[in-house]
């Protein structure tokens, strides 16, 4: 099933927890008449079985990140289609470090790769949080941190009736009102102004990535279980997380070359809405890439 692309209210932004964020027309979808929506489909096949490919040669390459990590690198991108393809070649190393199989995959070097960080509330309720795996991209400690406090706020509600309210305003005046009904209390999921800020506070650079996660987890879920690891390093968490790696490797260059291979780049689409169009093409490929890896997973669970 092909998604609609996320709009710029539920994409990742500049202020987003995400380490890799781009950018990059927020406010553009890819129109349903333009003519790359028909690439979507089979280029996800292609995406796909080129993932299974990839994950197939890295599964013994992925490991642990560095308990103290810089900042991951922001790859540049160039502003047309044949430069962008171009210094894609040029990135993946055309010069005799890949080759090409008789599928028209590529075959990968041995590069070390690291797992991403799974979302304290995910980890506990994989199936509610779902979203936090396919929506946020967590390389690093202090993403986790900011994606807690920007994504799983705890909304205002009131302590007689537990409706919930965006704006504090709001709850205030419905408290006040005294107008609704006694029920049963329930407390709404998510952290508290007073827990956002201990999340920060309680941090400490020379701990582990473990320990600093386990920390997190305490805050937010005092009491629980300790999690054996706060790596998506199993399961959907890992196939997704290899996913997302093989895109941002290979992706531009998969949609360039198919979209080439099909005559649908020459010299058409040229303009800056056409440009922006095969943007959202890339990113519109990885949203159904990965929401089609964890329905498999959620089909076998099911079975």
């Amino acid at each position: 099933m092909l998604l609609p692309v996320w709009d710029s209210d539920s994409e990742c932004t500049e202020e987003s927890c995400c380490e890799d964020d781009d950018d990059v027309n927020g406010d553009f979808a890819l129109p349903k008449e333009h003519p790359f929506q028909k690439a979507r489909r089979p280029l996800l096949r292609h995406a796909r079985q080129g993932v299974k490919a990839f994950a197939a040669t890295a599964t013994a390459q992925y490991g642990a990140p560095p308990d103290h990590q810089p900042r991951p690198w922001k790859r540049p991108r160039s502003s047309k289609w044949t430069q962008e393809s171009t210094f894609v070649r040029s990135e993946l190393g055309d010069d005799g470090d890949q080759e090409d199989t008789d599928d028209g995959f590529l075959m990968v070097p041995s590069l070390k790769e690291t797992f991403r960080f799974s979302c304290p509330f995910y980890k506990q309720d994989p199936k509610k949080y779902r979203q936090c795996l396919l929506q946020h991209d967590l390389r690093t400690f202090d993403s986790v941190i900011k994606h807690v406090q920007r994504h799983h706020k705890k909304p205002s509600y009131c302590p007689m009736c537990s409706q919930t309210f965006k704006a504090v305003i709001d709850c205030d005046r419905h408290i006040l009102k005294r107008s609704c009904e006694k029920g049963d209390l329930i407390i709404p999921e998510g952290v508290n102004s007073n827990e956002r800020a201990v999340l920060g506070k309680r941090d400490r650079r020379r701990l582990s990535n473990i320990e600093r996660w386990g920390r997190v987890n305490d805050t937010i879920f005092p009491g629980a279980e300790s999690v054996p690891s706060p790596y998506l390093d199993q399961g959907c968490g890992r196939e997704i997380s290899i996913a997302r790696d093989y895109w941002e490797k290979y992706g531009w260059r998969s949609v360039f070359d198919f979209l080439t291979s099909r005559g649908m780049l020459n010299g058409a689409y040229d303009d800056d809405d056409d440009e922006r169009a095969g943007v959202m093409l890339y990113k519109s490929t990885l949203v159904d890439l990965l929401a089609e890896i964890m329905e498999e997973y959620e089909h076998l669970e099911n079975q």
